[in-house]
């Protein structure tokens, strides 16, 4: 199929362990009908990693009819995870496929979307909600599953095969790995990020069909990455969440963890549906008292190495507040840990930070901080008085020695 890749590049994945094992002998080991692979790219191609067409060969009968393929559960929600592949010369509709398969497997596609060395996930997602991105320049999987593309399924317990079926099949042979055009539904994504590279996309949408419990709008986190944000579903992590119909009094529980401390941020990527028709969107953040406007500006702010189900939440209608957060001596702390110098504000967004030495040179600025923490990184003052000024985003000012 590939014969210019690295011969110890061609896995398949192993269900017991969780891990992909390398094929011994990919020149003479046949294709198996409805199982999916993990196969790289040729090393002779210079642009690396910008995306290419690879011009794979299939040798063989094209496979007709329905096609049965053994899937496994090893007795625990850990694993269940299985790699399967489009048996067709046909495309497959990947919401035919759930539907035909729901007493099986769970409602999830998860789709190998990794570049090296990018932070996040290496899967992007699937279910009838609609998908979510691995990367920031990848597109998400929008319902058409292409000839010869692998995926995986996560069976549920007791589960012995998939089944694939004539039915499942369209008319769509176009190259295109996604559709083009999405259905309209009241959706939003997204986006942790942070200026090391990290990534992590969550989609949360409202259709009439969908509950507030697992159903098959909904996709587990595959947690193959130690920092995400994800929503909440009976305390466990999905990548796609799918509600009831639309009701702006509605609250979305979100998870956010990381093992690297620093400051990350939190925007929408995109929406559709009535969030594209002026609904408002808010980010709650229950450790500083911040509510954002996700649709105007997005939210910055630092946080420990943690996994918090609880300081971050989505919301449709601002929350009117009688008291006015305060900004002065006693709500402003600065102070200093391991060389760095930390600025905490409470529940007032900062916007400047200025540091001066004893005759009132300026040796440091922090500019647009817009988060109520901060940590000053790049300071090298040695021993000495140092004042530190404080600007809120309303402009008034607290100065710190």
């Amino acid at each position: 199929f590939s014969p210019l890749t690295v011969t110890n590049r061609f896995y398949n994945y192993n269900e017991t362990t969780n891990l992909y094992n390398v094929i011994p002998s990919p020149s003479t080991t046949p294709f198996t009908t409805g199982t999916g692979y993990l196969i790289r790219m040729p090393d002779i191609y210079p642009g690396y990693p910008d995306a290419i067409t690879y011009q794979g060969i299939f040798t063989g009968v094209p496979n007709n009819g329905t096609i049965n393929k053994t899937i496994t559960y090893n007795g625990t929600s850990a694993f269940g995870f299985n790699m399967v592949g489009n048996p067709y010369p046909s495309t497959l509709d990947a919401d035919a496929f759930i539907a035909a398969n729901t007493t099986i497997i769970e409602s999830s596609l998860y789709f190998w979307r990794k570049v090296n060395a990018a932070l996040g996930s290496s899967y992007a997602v699937y279910t009838k909600a609609g998908g979510t991105s691995a990367t920031p320049s990848s597109p998400a999987p929008n319902g058409k599953i292409q000839v010869g593309q692998g995926f995986i399924v996560k069976a549920k317990s007791g589960s012995t095969a998939i089944s694939f079926t004539n039915a499942m099949r369209v008319a769509n042979n176009d190259n295109q790995f996604f559709k083009t055009k999405q259905v309209v539904k009241d959706r939003l994504w997204l986006n942790l990020s942070n200026t090391s590279g990290v990534f992590s996309q969550t989609l949360v949408g409202y259709f009439a069909e969908a509950t507030l419990g697992v159903d098959a709008f909904d996709a587990k986190s595959i947690n193959d990455s130690p920092v995400a944000l994800t929503s909440i579903i009976n305390n466990e992590e999905f990548t796609i969440q799918g509600r009831p119909t639309f009701d702006p009094v509605d609250v979305v529980a979100l998870n956010f963890k990381t093992n690297v401390a620093g400051n990350y941020t939190i925007a929408l990527d995109h929406f559709d549906g009535t969030f594209d028709k002026g609904q408002d969107v808010y980010l709650v953040d229950t450790k500083t008292g911040i509510e954002t406007d996700l649709k105007t500006t997005p939210y910055i702010f630092t946080a420990i190495a943690e996994n918090n189900n609880t300081r971050f939440s989505l919301k449709y209608q601002k929350t009117l507040k009688t008291d006015v957060p305060t900004f002065n001596e006693n709500t402003v702390r600065v102070y200093k840990s391991n060389e760095l110098i930390y600025v905490n504000s409470e529940a007032v967004v900062i916007n400047n930070i200025k540091v001066y030495d004893a005759i009132g040179r300026l040796i440091a600025e922090q500019k647009n901080v817009k988060s109520t923490t901060a940590v000053l990184k790049d300071l090298k003052a040695g021993h000495q008085v140092l004042i530190v000024k404080i600007t809120s985003e309303e402009k008034n000012v607290v100065t710190k020695k």
